[in-house]
């Protein structure tokens, strides 16, 4: 079987996208660019993701659990659970000022 990048990018992006994940978890010793961090990620997942409200963009959703799932396997400090709220925040606050700024556009 032949690996063809064109048909299987989303896959080892994800694994790329998983090591980082890891790699920057373990280097990482502060809780709070922890938070920060995943904050961030959070909210540029809503940016990514969330406007293409026609059409779910699958891969990114992929891509984005690979960075998400790799941090939270190696972080030292702190919940996972706390953690991964915090990433849920960062995609809240990215929709709530997405829609004041459509709103205030109007």
């Amino acid at each position: 079987m032949k690996y063809d990048f064109s048909e299987d990018w989303a896959e080892t992006i994800f694994i790329f996208l998983l090591i980082v994940g890891l790699v920057i978890s373990i280097f990482i010793r502060v809780f709070f660019f922890d938070v920060l961090i995943l904050f961030v990620a959070g909210i540029l997942f809503a940016r990514i993701v969330v406007p293409y409200k026609q059409k779910w963009r699958l891969p990114y959703i992929i891509l984005t659990l690979g960075f998400l799932i790799g941090y939270l396997i190696a972080v030292k400090q702190g919940t996972r659970i706390w953690l991964f709220l915090f990433f849920i925040m960062g995609v809240v606050f990215a929709r709530i000022f997405d829609l004041f700024r459509e709103h205030k556009g109007r």
